[in-house]
């Protein structure tokens, strides 16, 4: 998938490993780590929903891929 491919890209430009998805500790109340597309958070930052002057607060943040992105 397109988006996959561009999602390892950018990992490695931001020198992090934060793809893929991580089940081994979902069940019926954990869901698994699955993390934000790019695509997505390029959405969000170009919506001007979220402004450099807001403070985020990004609960179950995994590996850390939104704040590192968005900083």
């Amino acid at each position: 998938m397109k988006s996959d491919f561009n999602d390892h890209l950018i990992d490695a430009k931001l020198n992090i490993n934060t793809t893929g998805r991580i089940d081994r500790f979902s069940d019926a109340f954990l869901y698994p780590y699955e993390a934000t597309s790019y695509t997505v958070l390029d959405r969000l930052t170009e919506s001007g929903l979220i402004k450099k002057t807001d403070i985020l607060l990004d609960y179950g943040s995994g590996k850390g891929r939104v704040p590192i992105y968005l900083s």
